[in-house]
């Protein structure tokens, strides 16, 4: 079971989708894309912006850069897997950095968005956190690309693609949590998943 990670992810915000609809304070984000950042929480990650409150972790530190943070009181490890890092577990750069979440105990691991290149480096790095971590590694949070126009990847495609590799991380690890990017695909309701819509507004 994976009750007490949960219980941190369900009260964060993963880019703009969260499971809350009020009170969410703090949202992760892997890399600066306007449209998946809120306007009105405090962002942790590698990501700067202007004239708004963040908590910064670089991405080019090895082996890792971490903060910690304060959720209802209860804190929690935010560590970014940046480039120099993900070379060391063998696997290549990917367009975002990936998030370690980490609370007594348990690991969660957050990837807010990828390409079809991504997907096979992405189950390699699944695969070796599972490897690592055995049964701490509890929790995959991803993006359900939902077949419309998002990045340069052929929209169908990536849909396709997001699924696939939620099912490889289904045999991983205990839950996985779907992103609505930009809506939720049919085939993530299908599948009766965990689903965080995305509903906060964003600063694009």
């Amino acid at each position: 079971m994976s009750k007490k990670i949960m219980w941190v992810v369900k009260r964060l915000a993963w880019g703009a989708c969260t499971a809350l609809l009020a009170d969410v304070e703090y949202s992760v984000v892997g890399h600066y894309n306007k449209q998946n950042i809120p306007a009105d929480v405090i962002t942790v990650g590698p990501v700067m912006l202007r004239n708004r409150t963040y908590i910064y972790i670089t991405p080019n530190e090895y082996p890792v850069c971490s903060a910690k943070i304060y959720v209802y009181g209860r804190r929690v490890r935010i560590t970014v897997l940046g480039p120099k890092t993900l070379k060391a577990f063998g696997v290549s750069k990917l367009i975002t950095n990936p998030i370690v979440v980490e609370y007594k105990g348990e690991v969660a691991l957050y990837v807010d968005d990828f390409s079809l290149k991504d997907i096979e480096e992405l189950k390699k790095l699944v695969s070796l956190l599972k490897a690592q971590l055995d049964d701490e590694f509890k929790v995959f949070i991803m993006p359900a690309y939902s077949g419309e126009k998002c990045g340069n990847d052929d929209p169908e495609q990536i849909s396709k693609a997001s699924k696939d590799l939620y099912i490889f991380a289904k045999k991983k690890v205990d839950e996985v949590v779907l992103l609505g990017r930009p809506v939720i695909p049919e085939w993530a309701f299908m599948s009766k998943a965990r689903i965080f819509p995305k509903i906060l507004r964003t600063i694009g």
